[in-house]
């Protein structure tokens, strides 16, 4: 007699039914799983860009009444200087990893947010972050969500705004 027997039966591996509930029950698991990390992950990701547009807005206003850099007409730095921040230089990107790509633009005075809001995480040459010439204004461009209210929300979240559409400028 074999040892290997359960009830008078021989042991034997898992069947092919079996298998499968398995293969079902962890797909179910990933599938509730996965989006919620992606949502944790973007939205760490937001709050690490508000960090950074906090900053950077702070050494615009700081910078505006330092007198050590150019201003242009409206009062403002001419740009966004390296020299200003310790270290590294202008903050990395929080979705690419590397230091901003800053478009600098006369937008007009009540300007505050850029038309465009979005950038293209695949191109590694996209800008993602806007500058105001006219006022100071500086935010960061967000990647595309899967809708327009989670872009817009993305959006408000990283640069610690409440624009009320994508197309909202002012």
């Amino acid at each position: 007699m074999s040892d290997r027997k359960v009830q008078g039966r021989p042991a034997r591996g898992m069947t092919l039914v079996e298998l499968l509930i398995v293969i079902v029950a962890l797909g179910i698991l990933a599938a509730i799983v996965f989006p919620k990390y992606n949502s944790i992950e973007s939205e760490a990701r937001a709050k690490s860009a508000a960090s950074n547009v906090r900053r950077v807005r702070e050494l615009i206003q700081v910078h505006r009444h330092s007198g050590l850099y150019p201003l242009n007409e409206q009062g403002v730095p001419e740009e966004i200087h390296a020299e200003w921040f310790r270290g590294t230089g202008i903050p990395e990107h929080s979705w690419t990893g590397r230091v901003m790509r800053i478009q600098r633009i006369a937008a007009g005075a009540t300007t505050l947010y850029p038309l465009e809001k979005t950038f293209d995480l695949n191109d590694a040459n996209a800008v993602n972050a806007w500058y105001n010439l006219d006022n100071g204004r500086f935010c960061i461009l967000v990647p595309p969500r899967a809708d327009d209210a989670d872009t817009l929300a993305l959006f408000n979240l990283a640069n610690s705004c409440e624009a009320a559409s994508l197309d909202q400028t002012q």
